[in-house]
C-alpha cells in the first residue's frame, strides 16, 4: 500500500503507521528505508496492544474482532495533523493520492465511499443496522477514509464514544469499528465516487483491473490467497 502511494504521487507524503509491538524496530527500520528511497518520511505511532486485547475480552463474548482493526479509532488522538487519509493495508493506490487529499472536507468530519450494495442491503445486515440505528443508505466502507482530525477533536471523542457504542451493541456490530464509525460519523460524511474505494469483488475475468485508475481495495478475497478478480 505504501509503495503504491509513493509510486503514483508527485507531492510530498508523510506516512503515519499506527502499530503495536509486532512492528519491531527492525521492521520500522525497513519501512523507514523504503520510504526514504522516495525522499519521503514516515512516523510511527505505537498503541498498547494489551489494552485492546483486554477491551475486546470485556466487550465481545462471541465473534471477536481482529485487534488491529480497532487501532484506527485512535487516529485523532495519535496523529496531531488537521487532516489525514486512512488506508487499510489490503489496498493498491493506482492513482495520485492528492486527487483524494484535495477534497474540501472542512464542513465534514470525514469523506468516504458507500459500501457495496451486497453489504448495505443484505437482509441480515439490515436487521442489525436497524437495531444500531445506522442507515444502510449511508453506510460507508471504512477501508479508505479522509479524516478531518481537527474537527473530530473539537466535536467528539471518537475512541471513547466508539467504546460506548460497542458496550451497547456488541452483538450487533458485525463489522466492528466500521459500524462504530458509521454510527458516529455517517450523518456528517462527504460521500465520494466509487473509484476512491474500488472493491473488485465479483468482477468478470474480462474486466481488467490493471486499467482501473482508482484506489483498489481487496476487501474480501485477497489476490495473494485466491484466484479472484
Amino acid at each position: 500500500t505504501i509503495i503504491s502511494v509513493l509510486e503514483n504521487t508527485r507531492e510530498d507524503v508523510l506516512v503515519h503507521i499506527i502499530h503495536d509491538d509486532t512492528v519491531t524496530l527492525a521492521k520500522q527500520k525497513n519501512i523507514i528505508e523504503l520510504v526514504a528511497n522516495y525522499n519521503q518520511k514516515v512516523q510511527f505511532h505505537r498503541v498498547n496492544e494489551q489494552y485492546f486485547c483486554d477491551l475486546v475480552k470485556s466487550i465481545w463474548h462471541h465473534k471477536k474482532p481482529p485487534i488491529g482493526t480497532l487501532y484506527r479509532l485512535k487516529i485523532a488522538d495519535l496523529i496531531k495533523a488537521e487532516k489525514a487519509v486512512y488506508l487499510d493495508s489490503d489496498i493498491i493506490v493506482n492513482m495520485d493520492i492528492k486527487d483524494l487529499w484535495s477534497y474540501d472536507i472542512q464542513n465534514y468530519l470525514i469523506a468516504a465511499v458507500k459500501d457495496l450494495n451486497v453489504t448495505r442491503y443484505k437482509w441480515s445486515n439490515q436487521y442489525h443496522f436497524r437495531k444500531m440505528k445506522v442507515s444502510p443508505d449511508l453506510y460507508f466502507n471504512a477501508g479508505v477514509i479522509v479524516f478531518n482530525l481537527g474537527k473530530i477533536r473539537k466535536e467528539l471523542n471518537l475512541f471513547e464514544q466508539a467504546k460506548s457504542f460497542f458496550l451497547n451493541f456488541a452483538s450487533d456490530a458485525r463489522f466492528f469499528d466500521q459500524d462504530a464509525l458509521n454510527k458516529l460519523l455517517q450523518d456528517n460524511t462527504l460521500f465520494l465516487p466509487r473509484k476512491y474505494n474500488y472493491i473488485p469483488v465479483g468482477l468478470r475475468p474480462e474486466e481488467a483491473i490493471d486499467s482501473v485508475h482508482a484506489i483498489i481495495h481487496f476487501a474480501g478475497p485477497k489476490p495473494w490467497n485466491f484466484v479472484c478478480s
